[in-house]
Formats: structure tokens, C-alpha cells, sequence
């Protein structure tokens, strides 16, 4: 249920000590070099936004038209930027998205603009994301110690965390730091962060596990938005989403996942459902279609992936306002679900 949460912003020097001790726990250093099957090094060359790095990896040619090698950053999902520039203060994007690139800047570069020296490293040398190598990245402090950038950006709540089948090393680590994130409601999990957005009362659950075999159930998985309050919530511009961008119609659908039409409202103690599969013939009132044709919400394992995810409503200004997130590790108010 809906309800004004406690925030903290952190200040400069906190974020930069809170990433620290973060980066520091044995889960956030050892970890992936210790089960990596790839393991390179290099130099940034240009961070592109929150979760995109350009690197010249030692030996390796850089990507045609670019200073160095594409290089998405596992484990995590950044909001999207509108444009790119190497002046950060030209950048647009969603909410969350120039604060999340900034960020990763200043972990990945010196004072002077200069590209610090990082570690990447994946299970699978092969591991990519639509076209780019797919890596967890660890940079290199001052005592030469290498510090995983993905951890410390959702402690910090810069990012969603978006969990691994193959690629699993830090499943378990991210989850317990975004999760911690969202208890303190810190960065996009401060539900007024981009401006107060549309009064309303209303909570989040995800069906994650359709009956039977999901593959063939897709209408099975929904998110199930609840009114709790007394009046009815125009959810026009809404939107709901679990961790992945995915190819859709639009670049807007693509980020967003599902945008609620115009028109769509939720009564007074009365929900709507997101169902993931294709609009049948005679659909209810208050059933709503994101039109995929495969599941979208991991299924909970155990080690050694550890696999989860969450759903994810934002209002139109881009605030995250309600979420579940599973499985629950950090028994905290507002770690999990609202």
C-alpha cells in the first residue's frame, strides 16, 4: 500500500562513502573475478549512460567509430537516456537517468575527465547484449583494490537490478543491495524524486509463476495494480515494467514497458491487471495486455543463480511508486513491496 516513505539523499560525500563500503564486501571484489571465465582490463574511454561504458580493452581493437569497446554493465538496468554527450549537462532521459550516468562517471573517471582503469569480467567470454559485451565492472581505487561499480550504484538506488540465468555470479549480492536501497529510499526509490506526481493510493503484486508450463500460460504472469484509497485513479501514462528493456512498437514502449492508455482507472478498493501475453477475444473490464509472446517474469531459484525479479509502476512523471520485488531477503519496511 501507498505511503510516504522516509528518504535520505545523500550528499556528494556520503554517496562516495557509501560506495565505498559497498565495494569493499567480500561479495562486491572476489566474487566475480573468483567465477569469472573471462577476465580483461582496460581503460574507460567514454561513458555513454547509466549502465553503458565505452573501454579500451588492453589488446583488443576498439568497436568502429568508437575510442574503445561497447560495454553493458551486468546485473543492473539503468533508465534510459533521450541523448548522449560527452558533457554530461547536455544528456536527457528519463527521471533517474542523467542522475544514474553522472554517477557512473564519477566511479569511472578522474576529476580531470580521465578514464580510470576497470576490470571486466563474465562467466561466458560470449556473454553480449544487443550487440555489446556483456561484463561486470570493478575499478581500481587508489590502494589498488578493485571495487564492483553495479554494487555500489544500487546501494545506492541509481539503478533496478536486473537478475542473470547465465551471467549469476552477483545475483544474490545485487539483490540484497537493491533491496536495502529501496527500505531506505534512496535515488529512484524516492517516490517523489522528479516532482510529486498524481495523488493515489495504490500497491503492486506480480504473478510471477503462471499455472502450468508458463511458456504456454503467458496471460498467466500479470501485475495486479490495487486502488487503496478512497477515489478513483486516472492511470492514464502510467506505466509498469519489470527490470529488461526489451524491442517494442516504440523507443517509448521499449523503455517503459507497458504504458496504461488514456482512460484507464482503478476504482476505490478495486485493482487492474497487467497481463503479459496478447489481448484475447472477449477480455474483461480492467484487463490490460502488454502483447509478448514469451514470459517476461523470472521464475525464483535457489543457488547457484539465485533468480528473481520485480514489477516495477511509475507515474507520469517518471517517479517509481509502487514495486514488488522477490524474493525478499531484507525484511525492512518498503525493501519488497509497498
Amino acid at each position: 500500500m501507498a505511503h510516504r516513505r522516509p528518504r535520505t539523499r545523500l550528499s556528494a560525500s556520503l554517496v562516495m562513502l557509501v560506495g565505498l563500503f559497498v565495494t569493499v564486501t567480500p561479495s562486491a571484489t572476489g566474487a566475480t573475478a573468483a567465477a569469472a571465465g573471462v577476465t580483461e582490463y582496460g581503460t574507460v574511454a567514454f561513458v555513454a549512460d547509466g549502465d553503458t561504458v565505452d573501454v579500451a580493452i588492453d589488446g583488443v581493437p576498439a568497436d568502429t567509430g568508437r575510442e574503445g569497446t561497447r560495454v553493458r554493465l551486468l546485473g543492473i538496468q539503468a533508465m534510459e537516456l533521450y541523448e548522449y554527450h560527452h558533457d554530461v549537462s547536455l544528456d536527457t532521459g528519463e527521471c533517474h537517468a542523467v542522475e544514474a550516468t553522472a554517477r557512473l562517471r564519477s566511479l569511472l573517471t578522474t576529476d580531470d575527465g580521465l578514464g580510470r582503469r576497470v576490470r571486466l569480467t563474465a562467466r561466458e567470454s560470449g556473454s553480449s547484449n544487443l550487440g555489446r559485451r556483456a561484463r561486470f565492472v570493478a575499478v581500481e581505487g587508489p590502494d589498488g583494490r578493485w571495487r564492483d561499480v553495479g554494487a555500489t550504484l544500487l546501494a545506492e538506488g541509481q539503478v533496478l537490478p536486473s537478475f542473470q540465468k547465465t551471467e549469476y555470479t552477483f545475483n544474490r549480492a545485487y539483490r540484497k543491495a537493491a533491496q536495502t536501497a529501496a527500505a531506505r529510499g534512496l535515488g529512484l526509490w524516492d517516490n517523489d524524486f522528479c516532482g510529486r506526481g498524481p495523488a493515489a493510493d495504490l500497491s503492486v503484486r506480480v504473478r510471477w509463476d503462471a499455472p502450468g508450463d508458463d511458456s504456454k500460460n503467458v496471460n498467466g504472469e500479470y501485475v495486479r495494480v490495487t486502488n487503496h484509497g478512497t477515489r478513483t485513479v486516472d492511470l492514464s501514462g502510467w506505466w509498469v515494467r519489470d527490470s529488461a528493456t526489451r524491442p517494442a512498437a516504440t523507443k517509448a514502449a521499449a523503455r517503459r514497458g507497458y504504458i496504461f492508455p488514456g482512460g484507464a482507472r482503478v476504482g476505490p478498493g478495486k485493482s487492474v491487471y497487467v497481463h503479459v501475453g496478447h489481448r484475447p477475444s472477449g477480455a474483461r473490464p480492467g484487463h490490460y495486455y502488454y502483447g509478448r509472446s514469451a514470459p517476461i517474469f523470472e521464475n525464483v531459484t535457489g543457488a547457484p543463480s539465485h533468480l528473481g525479479d520485480g514489477a516495477y509502476l511509475f507515474d507520469p512523471r517518471g517517479n517509481l511508486r509502487e514495486w514488488q520485488q522477490y524474493p525478499c531477503v531484507v525484511r525492512a519496511a518498503s525493501a519488497c513491496s509497498t
